[in-house]
C-alpha cells in the first residue's frame, strides 16, 4: 500500500516522537534531554536528513526546543 505524502510524513513525526519519548523516559528528570541520530542507513528508518527535518518540523508546530550544547536551558 502506497501511502500520501501527508501519511508518509505523519509517521516519520511519528517515529521521531516515539524515539524522543523513549530517551525522556531513560534521562533523569528536570535535565534536558540530549538526543542524537546515527548517520550511517538503518533499515526501516527514515534517512538521516528526514530524521533532521521531522526534528525542525516537530519544533516548528510547538513539540520541542532545540537548543546548541553551549546553549543555556
Amino acid at each position: 500500500m502506497t501511502m500520501t505524502p501527508e501519511e508518509k510524513v505523519n509517521s516519520e513525526i511519528w517515529w521521531v516522537l516515539q524515539k524522543i519519548r523513549t530517551e525522556e523516559l531513560r534521562q533523569e528528570k528536570g535535565k534536558p534531554l540530549k538526543l542524537a541520530f546515527q548517520a550511517r542507513p538503518i533499515s526501516g528508518l527514515p534517512p538521516i536528513g528526514v530524521r533532521q527535518k521531522i526534528l525542525y518540523k516537530v519544533r516548528e508546530l510547538g513539540g520541542i526546543r532545540i537548543v546548541k550544547e553551549e546553549e543555556e536551558i
